[in-house]
């Protein structure tokens, strides 16, 4: 793993100039296997097959409330708008945490995300086709 690309893959969510399926492209091939995005430490972390990580922190960022009530359904609609380039990657954190997201792991190969709720809630999606 390449320390300058993961953490240009974390800067260009926030600025906008990297989209998700072109940091998971790139991450994969600088041998990531999954990360885990914290919204309450700020950070994702890279893993890669070995265990080795890398930590990221998150530029410019303010944690925000999280829901004690976790909602999938509102997970999912901030996915979509996402996934629709309605909103940007702040907005999203902002609106998975309004659903009670403390944080998620992207598994490239397993081509899912999951996501995980303050008591053990979760939800699992699928990367589209």
């Amino acid at each position: 793993m390449t320390p300058k690309i993961l953490d240009q893959c974390t800067a260009g969510a926030f600025d906008g100039s990297v989209p998700f399926p072109e940091t998971i492209r790139r991450i994969t091939d600088d041998g990531v296997e999954w990360y885990s995005a914290n919204l309450i430490l700020g950070m994702k972390t890279y893993y890669g097959p070995d265990l080795s990580h890398h930590q990221t922190p998150w530029p410019d960022y303010d944690v925000p409330p999280v829901a004690d009530a976790f909602c999938a359904e509102s997970v999912s609609a901030a996915i979509r708008a996402s996934q629709a380039r309605q909103i940007d990657y702040r907005e999203f954190l902002k609106r998975v945490a309004e659903a009670g997201v403390v944080y998620y792991t992207v598994h490239p190969k397993g081509r899912r995300a999951i996501y995980f709720g303050r008591h053990g809630d979760s939800f699992v999606e699928p990367f589209p086709s």
